[in-house]
């Protein structure tokens, strides 16, 4: 299981970019193996391999997980009720503070 809590964009990318790389070494697969798995082409297992989060969207690399059999679980907290204010029939008095993002890989 993999946990990331109240972390920028970059950060959260390159640890999902960690976790697939870890995925695939795990397997032994190489990159023309992991490029098939994942939909793309070999260059892109590279920039993977090598942690190079630009050309990944945080959408694009959570397809990833989901293509390798990892199940994904979002929490978002919200604690500030200064946002809160700008919709409050709707809101309870929070707001978004963080967002953990929990990754776990089914077995097969």
């Amino acid at each position: 299981m993999t946990t990331i809590s109240k972390t920028n964009d970059y950060s959260i990318k390159y640890r999902i970019l960690k976790l697939i790389k870890d995925i695939t070494y795990n397997n032994h697969w190489n990159q023309v193996t992991s490029a098939k798995i994942l939909g793309v082409d070999q260059p892109k297992i590279s920039h993977i391999s090598n942690g190079k989060t630009a050309g990944f969207s945080l959408e694009r690399l959570l397809i990833f997980l989901l293509r390798l059999k990892c199940e994904i679980n979002i929490t978002i907290t919200v604690n500030n009720s200064e946002i809160a204010l700008i919709n409050k029939d709707n809101m309870t008095d929070k707001s978004l503070e963080s967002i953990n993002l929990v990754i776990l890989q089914k077995n097969n």
